[in-house]
């Protein structure tokens, strides 16, 4: 986080400094939104038990430390993120971000959370019916961390596990607009 802070300080050309407000205690108090799309009431055959697990107890750490964390509902958020990605219109981009505020507004919560990925990568290779496949070809409602770049809002990606398949697990926290300095914090 601090080599975070730090960049965003050279990044942001020295006008407020990131590093220097650091927080060690802002999330007591704070009010953190579950993105159900994003998450398991999905119930989809691609959603990964250990990946769930792991932003289970990422959650209960949450709370642990004070946090408030409830579910929050953008139906539409998954959609219009694709279309974006695919016609690259900046109208979706502004209807994405307006869904996200709206809700966050009407949930009275500071930041959203949800996996960056809903399964662990899968090694190139050979299925069970004999089909070659590459990582690149999961789907992108596996792939959750697009959300906040085609919303543009800021988002922090923090490690929260370790799969058996030997990768890592995250949990991404994305704030409105110009609220970097609640995610470093």
């Amino acid at each position: 986080v601090m080599d975070q802070a730090v960049i965003l300080d050279v990044l942001s050309g020295g006008t407020t400094s990131y590093a220097e407000n650091l927080n060690d205690n802002a999330i007591s108090g704070l009010r953190f939104g579950i993105l159900d799309e994003y998450t398991y009431p999905r119930g989809e055959k691609n959603i990964d038990a250990e990946v769930i697990a792991a932003f289970e107890n990422a959650v209960a750490e949450l709370e642990a430390l004070g946090a408030e964390v409830i579910r929050v509902k953008i139906p539409e958020a998954m959609r219009i993120a694709n279309n974006f990605l695919i016609n690259n219109n900046v109208s979706d981009q502004v209807i994405l971000y307006q869904l996200m505020k709206n809700a966050m507004e009407k949930n009275q919560v500071d930041a959203l959370i949800f996996p960056t990925y809903l399964s662990a990568p899968h090694r190139s290779g050979v299925d069970s019916n004999g089909k070659y496949w590459h990582p690149s070809t999961q789907p992108f409602l596996n792939n959750c961390r697009l959300l906040s770049s085609c919303a543009g809002v800021p988002e922090m990606a923090i490690p929260i596990g370790y799969h058996s398949r030997g990768a890592g697990i995250g949990m991404e926290i994305a704030a409105l607009k110009n609220e970097e300095q609640l995610l470093l914090d």
